[in-house]
Formats: structure tokens, C-alpha cells, sequence
């Protein structure tokens, strides 16, 4: 193995075990590859089991519906506004948890994950608990998932719920020079894109907007998932790899971004931790301020609670960050 990189503490996963019903062609269509002998099969298998979370960690399910029971609570718990529609698809929407504290506070803008394909903000308020006690805002943003909208119109959805809660920052009481940008794996790969300046590059709401930024378990470079099971839903071409993968649009030293917090869980796979490293370099060489914070002993479904415990190493990060006590 080559040396490891200095922004790589853990070595992570490197396949997932490929469950018994897969291994069968007759099971599950997708992973049938039935053009394919059993040589190129097995290796297009090992490459889908290079990011096949669920199959990596089989009692997935259960951390799911804490994430959902416990944002439930959270919900119920704090003043919140909640389905705010910002556009006019079904899932353009986001929720508003607010602290209990009088004046403009500080808003973090939360992007949810789920492969682009999956998941829905609903299951993610309970990462805003303990920031709102500290008296920051925290608006988990929905959006329309693929293969139903592009790759593509799901980074121009997150750009204008961004711009909705920038251009409405006075009536829900957001201090505009103290926005801050979240997201955890495939929404670790808008909020990159959010800090490249989304497909256009000059979106309304600068990313130097934000002062500090946090990407649990992200993914930069689209090329390998293009190669997997996943683009049977992204479905990008090599252009569209080029034009959304975050590692190939670092935004440029005379940027003046704020520093960014990166970290992945410790049990994750291997790939999770090249996707990083990758992007920490880049990130550095363009002359931003980086500050790694792997979590150890977490996995990719158990991760964000490291980013949502008061006493999480990537929550105390992103604290210090905010400047929050």
C-alpha cells in the first residue's frame, strides 16, 4: 500500500461483503449483469461493494429509524417552521429549527444524504438539537432525488433554497454575515459543490457567504460511482463527471472561504477516506483553511451523531468554528 496520506487518519473498509442473494444473477435485476461473464461480473460486484453502504453495514435499518425517531423529538421539542416551500416541485421544501434567544442568530444550512436517491430532510433535525441550544438556527433542506430530476437540477435546487433563506434572512431573523454550510455524504457532495459555486459559478449567494463549513463522509470525484450500480440513477456521462464532481472545481486561492471542517467515520470504506484525502489536498493547495476530524469508532450510519453529540469531536469543531460557547 502506498503511504498513507497525512489527511487520512484511518484506513476504513475496503469492500463491502457482497450478501449471498446478490452473489445469485436470478435475485435482484440490478446486479444481474447479465451481459457480463461471471470474470467481469465479479468485478463490476467488487467495484459496487467499494460503496455499497448498506451492504457494509447490515443493521443499517436501525440507525435510520433513530435518525427519523429522534428528529421527531427534536421537532417537537423546538419552535420550528417546517415544509417552507422554496420552489415549486414536491420536494422543495426545508425546515426551520430555531434556538430560544432574542436578535439575529446564526444560521447553518444542512444537506442531507441518501446516494442522490434516497432519504428526505424529515430524518435529519436531530443534527440541529444541540446547535440551537447553543443558539444557532438550522435548516435541513429538501430536494427532488434521482432518477426523477438530474444530478444537476438538484444542485440548482439547493442553490435556490439558499438563495430563499438568504433573500428572507430578516423575516425568519438570520444574521446574513454569520451563514454556515453542513452536509453528510451525498449532501457532503452538494455543500462541496455549493462551495464550488454550483453548475454556474456565479450563483446569487456566494459561497464565500459562508464563514465556516462541515463535510461528514463526502464524495468529490463522480468518476468511480459513475462506474457502479449507483449511476444506474445519477446517470452521468463523462461530461457530467467533470461538470459535478467538487474535486475538479476547488474554488480558487483569491477566494476568501471560510475554513472547513472534514471528517468520516472510522469503520467506513476505504473509498470514503480516498474521496477525502483527495479533496483535503486540493483544498489546502488552493489556500483554504482545512481542519480534519475523522470520527473513530463510528461507521457510515452512526457518523452523524458524532457531528450532533455536544461532545463530538466534529461538533465541537464546527462549534469552535462558529464561535459558539
Amino acid at each position: 500500500m502506498a503511504a498513507q496520506s497525512p489527511y487520512r487518519k484511518f484506513h476504513g473498509m475496503e469492500f463491502s461483503p457482497i450478501p449471498d442473494e446478490i452473489l445469485d444473477r436470478t435475485t435482484n435485476p440490478m446486479f444481474a449483469y447479465n451481459d457480463m461473464d461471471d470474470t467481469a461480473r465479479a468485478e463490476q460486484l467488487q467495484r459496487d461493494a467499494s460503496y455499497n453502504n448498506r451492504w457494509a453495514v447490515p443493521g443499517h435499518i436501525a440507525d435510520l429509524d433513530q435518525w427519523a425517531a429522534d428528529s421527531a423529538a427534536v421537532r417537537d421539542a423546538v419552535r420550528c417552521d417546517l415544509d417552507i416551500a422554496y420552489g415549486d416541485g414536491n420536494r422543495e421544501t426545508l425546515d426551520i429549527l430555531y434556538p430560544d434567544t432574542d436578535g439575529k442568530v446564526p444560521l447553518i444550512v444542512f444537506l442531507h444524504g441518501g446516494y442522490w436517491l434516497s432519504m428526505t430532510k424529515d430524518s435529519y433535525s436531530f443534527i440541529g438539537e444541540n446547535f440551537v441550544k447553543a443558539g444557532a438556527a438550522f435548516a435541513v433542506i429538501g430536494f427532488g432525488l434521482c432518477p426523477d430530476i438530474t444530478l444537476a437540477q438538484m444542485t440548482g435546487q439547493v442553490e435556490r433554497a439558499i438563495t430563499h433563506l438568504w433573500d428572507r434572512a430578516d423575516e425568519y431573523g438570520f444574521d446574513r454575515d454569520r451563514f454556515y454550510l453542513a452536509g453528510h455524504s451525498s449532501g457532503g457532495h452538494l455543500a462541496a459543490m455549493v462551495l464550488s459555486g454550483g453548475i454556474s459559478g456565479n450563483p446569487r449567494v456566494p459561497p464565500e457567504t459562508f464563514k465556516a463549513s462541515v463535510i461528514v463522509s463526502g464524495l468529490f470525484d463522480l468518476a468511480p460511482i459513475a462506474a457502479t450500480y449507483i449511476n444506474n440513477y445519477i446517470q452521468l456521462d463523462n461530461a457530467g463527471v467533470k461538470a459535478l464532481s467538487p474535486l475538479h472545481h476547488i474554488p480558487p486561492a483569491d477566494k476568501q472561504m471560510g475554513p472547513l471542517i472534514l471528517g468520516t467515520g472510522e469503520h467506513e470504506l476505504a473509498e470514503y477516506f480516498l474521496h477525502q484525502s483527495r479533496y483535503a489536498e486540493a483544498w489546502i493547495g488552493a489556500g483554504h483553511d482545512l481542519k480534519m476530524c475523522d470520527a473513530a469508532g463510528y461507521q457510515h450510519f452512526d457518523v452523524p451523531y458524532d457531528l450532533a453529540n455536544e461532545n463530538g469531536r466534529l461538533h465541537r469543531a464546527f462549534r469552535d468554528a462558529m464561535r459558539l460557547s
